[in-house]
């Protein structure tokens, strides 16, 4: 078994759609909400196999006392908490060296603050870095980057959806034309994967909706790569009527209408496929055992 896994969780709820706007008490319950129902269900699958994950949380959540609660119960079983911004600002790529700064040093603070964490990885919000990121992540003790995303289809599919719903410009940066880990500059890459199928990033939000076919496209994914970073998101593990009281806008996030047992059984299989054919860790494990890259 010479194939590395890493399964990563990134704490995105409908509160941050990119479409959407909702007040500050909306953005609580939608959050709170989701952090309850949503890492249940996903841990129920995960704990069954007895797989330890890596955890990218929007660090602004940890506001809320419940977000804190739930996620020091996930760091209390092993798992790994990493750093996926304060605001989760998708322009977070376009931001001055300082403002970038800026949105580091807060998430660093609270994560240190809230639980008593030092990130060692970043994940920037819709996957995008740029060497000028990595440069300040390394400056502030990162030890890795999981942002960069050399699906071309991805890109092609946030182009379409920045120009419907924001009426706005998007420009794609890639620092690496592979999907396998290597250093840059001084921290290391894990880019996500991009499948065996027209490049579909290796989302658990884009294949469990393509049932059989999604898992035939993990299969031959999962036979052809040697690294694979596969990435579910809280959001799609809560359905909109369960949070009551509050209009859930559609969007990206909720634009497809798999059921939650449906979502909940495609990762159930993904994880033992993942679980027969690789060794899974978490990332900042794999980065203390990396063995085909010098460090």
């Amino acid at each position: 078994m010479n194939k590395i896994a890493t399964i990563t969780l990134d704490s995105d709820t409908f509160a941050e759609e990119i479409s959407a706007e909702y007040s500050t008490d909306e953005k609580e319950k939608i959050i709170t909400e989701t952090y309850k129902k949503s890492i249940e269900r996903i841990f129920d699958v995960l704990n069954n196999h007895g797989i330890k994950i890596t955890f990218f949380i929007i660090s602004s959540h940890l506001e809320y006392s419940d977000c804190v609660k739930i996620t020091q119960k996930i760091l209390s079983e092993g798992n790994e908490i990493g750093d996926h911004s304060y605001s989760h600002d998708r322009k977070i790529i376009n931001l001055k060296e300082s403002e970038f700064l800026k949105e580091i040093e807060n998430s660093k603070n609270i994560l240190h603050k809230k639980l008593n964490v030092t990130p060692s990885g970043f994940r920037s919000p819709g996957a995008e870095i740029n060497e000028s990121m990595i440069k300040i992540l390394s400056s502030k003790n990162y030890l890795y980057d999981s942002s960069s995303n050399s699906s071309f289809l991805y890109s092609k599919l946030k182009k379409i959806y920045f120009a419907s719903f924001r009426k706005e410009k998007y420009n794609h940066y890639k620092i690496t034309n592979t999907d396998l880990p290597r250093k840059i500059n001084s921290i290391y890459e894990f880019p996500l994967t991009a499948s065996c199928f027209l490049g579909l990033p290796l989302f658990n939000f884009f294949l469990s909706p393509l049932g059989k076919f999604g898992t035939g496209i993990l299969n031959r994914t999962i036979e052809k790569k040697e690294y694979l970073n596969y990435v579910i998101h809280l959001h799609e593990f809560i359905s909109d009527n369960e949070i009551k009281g509050i209009h859930i806008k559609k969007g990206l996030m909720n634009i497809f209408n798999n059921t939650i047992k449906e979502k909940i059984n495609f990762l159930n299989e993904a994880v033992k496929r993942f679980k027969n054919l690789s060794e899974i860790k978490t990332l900042k494990d794999f980065y203390y055992n990396l063995s085909y890259i010098e460090k």
